[in-house]
């Protein structure tokens, strides 16, 4: 008896997370958002990002549509910061008046 052999798919498989989190950068104004913004708007928290882009085929995914992972990589510095950058005031009484 032969034995049959699978087709392989052509596209991967994502977990219900990546897929959403994918759902949401398909909108192209969704792209330029931080991680942060992006799991929010696909209904989780941020450790949603940090789970889905364990996954290489993930993040081979989100380089084609032109998405950092949000990970800095030899030398490149964070392209999503976390914290604003503020200096403080010359008079702050000045400010408060």
């Amino acid at each position: 008896m032969p034995l049959l052999k699978r087709k392989r798919r052509s596209e991967p498989r994502w977990t219900i997370v990546q897929r959403k989190l994918l759902a949401v950068l398909e909108q192209q104004e969704n792209r330029i958002l931080g991680p942060i913004r992006v799991c929010e708007l696909a209904g989780y928290g941020d450790w949603a990002w940090d789970r889905a882009i364990k996954d290489p085929r993930f993040v081979t995914r989100l380089n084609q549509l032109g998405v950092s992972t949000g990970k800095p990589g030899r030398g490149r510095p964070w392209k999503h910061e976390g914290h604003l950058v503020v200096g403080l005031a010359a008079d702050p009484e000045e400010e408060l008046a």
